[in-house]
């Protein structure tokens, strides 16, 4: 009995690992798309140059 509480918690872990990968993701997915639209709205002011920066 002493096997199952060992095996919820690294159940557990791997399923938060996936939520946090998969959230990370779609984060930097959301990021791009964002970086995206200030190019496309000004293409050459300095708040562009510094999401520049971030985004490396």
């Amino acid at each position: 009995m002493k096997e199952a509480p060992l095996k919820n918690r690294v159940m557990s872990s791997l399923i938060f690992q996936h939520i946090s990968v998969v959230g990370i993701s779609t984060f930097e997915l959301q990021k791009q798309f964002v970086v995206a639209g200030f190019h496309r709205a000004s293409p050459s002011t300095s708040l562009d140059k510094s999401i520049n920066r971030y985004s490396i």
